[in-house]
């Protein structure tokens, strides 16, 4: 309710809670798949959407953005400086913290890992989807910023492991630098 009285938008992420006690993405190569397909499609798979959600953002009284969504197109390409080279550093972190998604569900199952892991493979998966857009993007943010946390845990996974250490660690000093370039540019 606290949420709700901020921004509708909370409601996305209070629909998807009872999702949450169940391992939705078990096997890492469909997950590829998956992410591979919709960064390919992405515009495509967002005007599917939009056709279908339209009826419930206007209930919400969000019918405005629908209605304006060449514009919000126009100011997010005018914010969109160096943006390509953040997908594909996003896209690269992505698809490591993919490949090491059962490895991590396995050491970290007594916080329950996987249900994280589901609010973040969402936000990545609808990052793809919502990127054109910065309105519809930040409704994403829910989900999205526990990308965060995840790469927390795959740092610790991947400087900590006894296995395979130094190939490992190398794998988790470049996510660090590669996320450090990000925000000094």
């Amino acid at each position: 309710f606290l949420g709700f009285s901020f921004h509708k938008s909370i409601l996305i992420a209070v629909a998807l809670y009872p999702f949450l006690g169940f391992d939705w993405f078990k096997n890492k190569y469909v997950q590829i798949v998956l992410l591979l397909f919709v960064t390919a499609f992405a515009s495509q798979i967002l005007d599917l959407a939009l056709q279908i959600v339209t009826p419930i953002v206007s209930l919400l009284g969000y019918s405005y953005y629908v209605e304006n969504l060449d514009y919000m197109y126009e100011i997010t390409e005018e914010g969109a400086v160096g943006a390509g080279t953040a997908r594909i550093l996003f896209f690269i972190l992505d698809m490591s913290i993919i490949w090491y998604s059962d490895e991590l569900k396995s050491t970290f199952k007594k916080v329950d890992f996987y249900k994280y892991y589901n609010i973040y493979f969402l936000g990545a998966f609808l990052d793809r989807i919502v990127y054109d857009n910065f309105i519809l993007a930040r409704t994403n943010d829910y989900l999205l910023n526990f990308r965060v946390l995840i790469l927390s845990f795959l740092c610790y996974y991947l400087f900590g492991s006894a296995t395979d250490r130094l190939p490992k660690a190398i794998l988790a000093g470049t996510i660090a630098v590669m996320m450090l370039a990000f925000f000094y540019r």
